[in-house]
């Protein structure tokens, strides 16, 4: 593994590896596949994408991929009720997302067969809102400077 790998991204290409575990194995090949690393001047460089998804001091370089979650009183932005900063890898900020959604959303009981069933406000069982989540942050514009990312509860 070139050493520019190992400097950029965070524990070298371990976390990533972690990540990556009883998925797939991350050899140099699978780096070169995912786009995780690509050719510069003679050098195997970590690419942008590696740079967010695992790289060590990636906040200097894209300074805004970071997500802020609020759950606001009411459905005006005006009381914040709960708030939270999430400042972690793209692949465990979608864990993070997920469970401050998950801590606010509104959870019934249906009564009307024999066994209690609960009923959430938002489709966690369904898989949509983590789609939902992933796809904001992988389709994020993250050379756009001045904000982080909002995940807003209301």
């Amino acid at each position: 593994m070139s050493p520019c790998i190992h400097n950029v991204l965070e524990q070298g290409p371990s976390r990533a590896r972690q990540l990556f575990s009883g998925i797939s194995t991350l050899d140099p090949q699978a780096l070169r596949t995912l786009k995780l690393v690509t050719q510069y001047q003679g050098q195997t460089v970590p690419t942008k994408g590696a740079v967010l998804l695992f790289g060590k001091d990636r906040e200097l370089h894209f300074s805004d991929a970071w997500v802020q979650c609020g759950r606001f009183i009411g459905t005006e932005k005006a009381q914040i009720f709960d708030h939270v900063d999430i400042r972690e890898h793209l692949p465990t900020a979608v864990d993070s997302v997920m469970l401050f959604l998950k801590k606010h959303a509104m959870r019934g009981a249906d009564f009307s067969a024999v066994r209690r069933k609960d009923v959430w406000s938002i489709p966690l069982l369904l898989l949509l809102l983590r789609e939902a989540v992933i796809n904001a942050l992988v389709h994020a514009d993250y050379s756009q400077r001045g904000a982080a990312y909002s995940c807003v509860v209301l």
